[in-house]
């Protein structure tokens, strides 16, 4: 027992990996292409899950009835962006106009005071005329005073006073600013912005429009700067030469202005409105209104900055989804990998489910509050799965497809519920079914777990009477249809797949077809044994809970390689025994070869893989014992003998089922030698047999437990006792 080592009552295998490179490299690519089709069309179909099933935005525009209601499935918050821009434009229109003090003005104006100041005091001393001074006032400063001021100027008494006090209030305004409005300017607010130079920096400073000054309003400015106790000619001499020299200095700064403006805009908050879950923002019939629209399209603009976080969300809950089925559909959570072919039907149909809950909820709205997961065939899924591979495989497939349902945006627990009881009650159905006919039968089953599973969640949920009413018709109809489809899917995956379903079984477990007719006549012994290798592995693979009807056809099928030398096989042997005129390595090629015979008999025949792994494995490698000895005696001086060349060229069986043939046609072969045992006898003689299996390494890869060991053992003895 070498190659065995026993852990947790099973027998293993240690140090056998397969090859990644060498096994799944088609399988790896296969899988990809499905899982890239998967996603591309579940990114496309499925959408954001905010609206009711069935509503594409493009279908809405104002003006237009609505061919449906729009139903938000879940609470919203969206920009109103009009709003907003007219918040934006109002906070814009608040900000205070810039004006800017342009200081050269201001530097001019005083030059051209000071100047005046110097010509008049020096013409008052010369004791001038008004029209000498005016004439002199007109060559130094052309245009800024008229011979009617001169005269009037020249009635004031001690004038130089109040014309340094002029210059003060001149420089003082020129310093805060004269402001020239433009003409098309719009004031929103009562105050501005002006700019100016303070002693070197510069400085901002907000004045009241009502507070400015203005050319207009220049005179009645300046009155609060004017010294006390003036008389009328004083007031008119300084406000006069205010009028006359001031200038506007101040203007608008309009880039200044917009950037303000821009910045206020930026640091507006949006307007923010929300659409509460079940809201109906547009009614079937009615016309859909501008006010509509804005919410219609807040949900598209929605929906589109949410399609790069699903776009990340659904590839990873899918490929988290792959991996893990493929994880589960290898061992030690299944006994052996289903073949490539029935992986990709598998996905395949994992494809066909998601793509269709995806159809389901864009284009169909369910009745009153119906799971979607109700319109899906979960059950069709796991049942196919379930015959055409087991009933394992179906159950995990139920739980996988259950959960891809979060895939589609907006789904609930109800949809996993529904569709994880439908799947997982379809794979229990069919389990050990051995006639079409179960199929529509499952089916009418079905429907009435699914209407208890929709009236369950309808209870809970506190449902309306029309609720219970379409649950009653949806789930008759869906789990009628399962089993209709079922049916009629199965035959064309059979034939695609080869696969060992258990109606496929039944059909090969008849024994009046051609071939067995023609092992009855030509090869009666080996028909007898084969009837009775297939009646022990049946009973035992019944009891260690394999498959006992694949066990059976196998038994069935295990010798055909006999038939054409059958007269070479003791079991058929009625006068003499042909290997006593043949070498003993002539004779085990002879008996080695009913194997490969067998077959190709059974890919001629079409059997399913699993039936030719029976076929080609029942020996294994183990050793032909008689020839072997046989040569030993035969074996001359100089002659070496290899154990190996009296050794089946098979590998040991890789299968539960496999391995009970192998036991049961050892066993039967073995039996017959044995007159008359007792109980005991008979009990001892075959664990020896079987122990010799497992010492010999036969049982290595069959996933055999000790304990199964001991039930095949107990069922071969209660048989053959």
């Amino acid at each position: 027992m070498k190659e065995t080592i026993k852990n947790n009552n099973r027998i293993l295998n240690p140090g056998r990996i397969k090859d990644f490179f060498l096994y799944d490299r088609l399988m790896s690519f296969m899988i990809l292409l499905v899982f890239i089709i998967f996603y591309i069309s579940v990114v496309y179909l499925s959408g954001t899950g905010l609206l009711n099933s069935g509503v594409r935005l493009s279908d809405y525009e104002a003006g237009k009835v609505a061919e449906k209601d729009i139903v938000v499935e879940r609470d919203l918050e969206y920009e109103d962006t009009k709003a907003t821009e007219l918040k934006k434009e109002a906070q814009a229109q608040l900000v205070e106009p810039v004006f800017r003090v342009t200081e050269s003005i201001a530097e001019r104006v005083l030059v051209s005071f000071n100047q005046f100041i110097d010509i008049y005091i020096k013409l008052l001393d010369e004791d001038k005329s008004p029209s000498e001074i005016y004439l002199e006032v007109q060559s130094a400063l052309p245009g800024y005073l008229t011979e009617k001021q001169i005269a009037e100027f020249i009635l004031v008494e001690e004038p130089l006073d109040y014309l340094f006090e002029t210059k003060n209030i001149i420089e003082l305004i020129m310093t805060n600013g004269i402001i020239g409005f433009p003409d098309n300017l719009k004031i929103n607010v009562d105050s501005i912005e002006v700019l100016k130079w303070s002693k070197g920096e510069k400085v901002s400073e907000k004045v009241a429009v009502e507070d400015v000054f203005t050319i207009s309003n220049l005179k009645q400015q300046a009155e609060e700067f004017l010294p006390s106790g003036l008389n009328e000619e004083q007031t008119f001499f300084i406000l006069s030469l205010l009028d006359v020299f001031s200038e506007e200095n101040t203007f608008y700064d309009f880039e200044q202005t917009e950037a303000n403006q821009t910045r206020v805009r930026e640091q507006v908050e949006p307007v923010i409105k929300k659409i509460v879950k079940d809201e109906v923002i547009v009614k079937k019939g009615f016309i859909i209104t501008a006010e509509d629209m804005i919410k219609v399209e807040a949900l598209g603009s929605y929906s589109d900055s949410l399609s790069f976080t699903l776009l990340f969300g659904k590839f990873f809950l899918l490929m988290m989804i792959f991996i893990i089925s493929y994880k589960l559909f290898r061992p030690p959570v299944l006994l052996k990998t289903p073949a490539r072919s029935r992986m990709f039907l598998v996905f395949s149909l994992y494809s066909i489910f998601i793509i269709s809950a995806a159809l389901v909820s864009r284009y169909i709205t369910p009745a009153d509050g119906l799971p979607i997961s109700a319109y899906l065939p979960a059950a069709l899924i796991t049942m196919l799965i379930s015959i055409l591979i087991n009933t394992r495989t179906g159950i995990i497939s139920a739980v996988i497809i259950s959960i891809s349902l979060f895939l589609i945006p907006g789904t609930q627990v109800n949809n996993f519920i529904f569709s994880f009881v439908s799947g997982v009650f379809g794979s229990l159905i069919v389990y050990k079914a051995e006639h079409r006919i179960t199929l529509i039968k499952a089916g009418v089953i079905i429907s009435f777990i699914n209407a208890a599973v929709i009236i369950t969640l309808g209870l809970i949920q506190n449902a309306e009477l029309n609720y219970f009413l379409n649950a009653l018709i949806i789930s008759a109809i869906n789990g009628f249809l399962c089993g209709v489809f079922t049916l009629g899917l199965l035959p064309i995956l059979e034939h695609i797949l080869n696969a060992p379903t258990p109606f496929r079984l039944m059909e090969l477990s008849d024994l009046n077809t051609p071939l067995f007719k023609r092992m009855l006549i030509l090869a009666p012994g080996t028909y007898s044994h084969s009837v009775s290798v297939a009646n022990l592995a049946e009973t035992a693979a019944k009891e260690i809970g394999a498959n006992a009807l694949l066990a059976r056809v196998g038994a069935y099928y295990h010798d055909i390689g006999k038939i054409d030398q059958a007269e070479y096989f003791i079991e058929n042997q009625k006068s003499g025994n042909k290997h006593d005129d043949l070498k003993a390595t002539l004779s085990t090629a002879v008996i080695k070869s009913h194997v490969k015979i067998g077959h190709e008999k059974a890919k001629e025949l079409g059997l399913p893989d699993e039936v030719i792994e029976i076929i080609t494995q029942h020996h294994g490698s183990g050793k032909i014992s008689y020839f072997y000895m046989k040569a030993m005696k035969e074996q001359k001086i100089d002659q070496k003998l290899s154990p190996e060349d009296f050794s089946y060229n098979g590998t040991p069986p890789v299968s539960r089922e496999a391995a009970v043939v192998m036991l049961a046609d050892t066993v039967e072969a073995a039996t017959r030698t044995l007159k008359n045992p007792t109980m005991s006898k008979l009990d001892r003689f075959v664990w020896d047999l079987i122990m010799e299996k497992v010492s010999s390494g036969q049982m290595r890869n069959s996933g055999l437990t000790f304990n199964d060991l001991e039930t095949i053992k107990r069922s071969f003895v209660q048989i053959l006792g």
